[in-house]
This record gives C-alpha cells, structure tokens and sequence, in this order.
C-alpha cells in the first residue's frame, strides 16, 4: 500500500518521516533550506495527513517499513537514500535503517523519544 507523499527538488532523495500527529507539512519550512542537487520526498505516515488509515493491518514497524519502501519506488527512488525522521518518524526510521542498511546514505533521528520499557511507551503514547 502507497502512502501519500509530497515530494521538491531533483538530486539525491532525501526521506522525510514526521512524528506523532504530523504529517509531510512538517517538512515544508525546510524548503527555502534545501541545498540544489537534493530531491525531498516528505512522507504521510499510515494514519496521518492524506495517508490511509486502513482498518485491520497492525501499525507496527514492519507494516510502516513495507509502505515506506513501495512509496519510494512508486516515486522513483530506485536506489539508496538519506533518511530524516522526527520522533515517532525517528524510531521508524531506525528501524528501516537497522532493516536496510544498503539502502541508506545517512541517517538523521530528531527528538528520538525514550522509553525504558514497553509499559511506560504504552502509558505514554495512550495518555
């Protein structure tokens, strides 16, 4: 499943993954900062901005890894990338990267949260 993207510039991909309650438009006061030779790809994640939010699929690392990877090619990344993520989009990033590391130019993890054990994340992330 593709999820929505918004995408500027041309050069070497630069992947864009926001953080709790976000979505691509987070991204965009980087705009003015983009080097040339760079191309932005800013990601709605499942769930938020104009991404699905699909019924019945678990919302973990695996299910967001997979959409991720089908939405770059469908924007035609073929090769590897710089992956940015911003918190919840961070954590996924390192997963991706963990998973993947062929794939990654380089790695950036913004406000990566902290939890010390599931049941302090759950308490967190539900309150």
């Amino acid at each position: 499943m593709t999820l929505h993207y918004e995408t500027s510039g041309e050069g070497k991909p630069v992947v864009l993954l926001h953080g709790m309650a976000g979505s691509s438009r987070y991204w965009r006061p980087l705009e003015d900062l983009k080097p040339e030779g760079y191309r932005f790809i800013a990601i709605d994640l499942f769930g938020f901005g104009m991404s699905p939010k699909p019924h019945g699929i678990t919302y973990n690392y695996q299910a967001h890894i997979s959409a991720i990877l089908e939405t770059l090619r469908k924007a035609g990344v073929d090769g590897s990338f710089s992956l940015v993520g911003h918190s919840m989009g961070s954590l996924i990033a390192l997963r991706l990267a963990a998973e993947h590391p062929s794939l990654i130019n380089g790695l950036v993890l913004c406000s990566l949260p902290y939890y010390p054990n599931v049941t302090v994340a759950r308490a967190d992330i539900t309150k």
